[in-house]
């Protein structure tokens, strides 16, 4: 998000979300968490995600097979799929490979809570 003072100076707000991690899920094609949907081939992050859905004021975002993110907000369940164990979100992000980042069809889920916004002048 970029803010203008009339022509004084350009600032950038970068939104933070304080995240707690909800599990792994599964997912199909009809999705769970379907809002802007991004993939990022070789530098997908968690904070890649976090910070994507928390622009678009989404609640919670999910990370799947190493690049892919998708957004939803509360009326999205993210669970509708099921819950499985942790192991089966296995798969390191591209962007950073001591993070994990789903799986084929699993995502590793998170609730993004309360966004904050941080202006860098």
């Amino acid at each position: 998000m970029l803010i203008y003072f009339t022509f004084l100076q350009r600032i950038n707000v970068v939104p933070i979300a304080i995240t707690e991690y909800l599990g792994c899920y599964i997912d199909d094609y009809d999705r769970a968490l379907p809002n802007y949907i991004i993939s990022r081939g070789d530098d997908m992050t968690r904070s890649i995600c976090w910070e994507h859905c928390a622009s678009h004021n989404q609640r919670y975002g999910a990370l799947q097979n190493g690049a892919e993110c998708y957004c939803g907000n509360s009326n999205h369940n993210y669970s509708k799929h099921g819950k499985v164990d942790d192991s089966e979100c296995n798969t390191p992000c591209s962007g950073n490979s001591s993070e994990v980042c789903g799986g084929a069809w699993r995502s590793n889920v998170f609730d993004l809570g309360e966004v904050y916004y941080i202006i860098n002048l």
